[in-house]
């Protein structure tokens, strides 16, 4: 079992089909994953020719505790759009 397999055990079911986890950061009483989204179109908009326009706002969630720490999940969803004729 290698270690992605093993996070998926303590990460909501699916997530890292679509996000990377690209930092983890851990104090006295709190566990932090930073979860970016994956370059990947979905459903519909995937036969469409889209350009990345950044990221939203991270978005903090609060997960369940892991070994007496506090868990948070930090989300960077991507802003996409389609492109614009000028």
């Amino acid at each position: 079992m290698d270690s992605k397999e093993l996070l998926a055990y303590f990460l909501p079911e699916g997530i890292l089909e679509y996000f990377d986890i690209i930092e983890a950061k851990e104090s006295n009483d709190r566990l932090t994953l930073v979860l970016e989204e994956k370059p990947l179109p979905m459903g519909e908009q995937s036969q469409k020719r889209l350009h990345s326009k950044g990221f939203y706002p991270v978005t903090q969630i609060q997960d369940f505790p892991i070994r007496r720490k506090a868990c948070y999940l930090e989300v960077k969803r991507r802003r996409c759009g389609l492109p614009t004729k000028y």
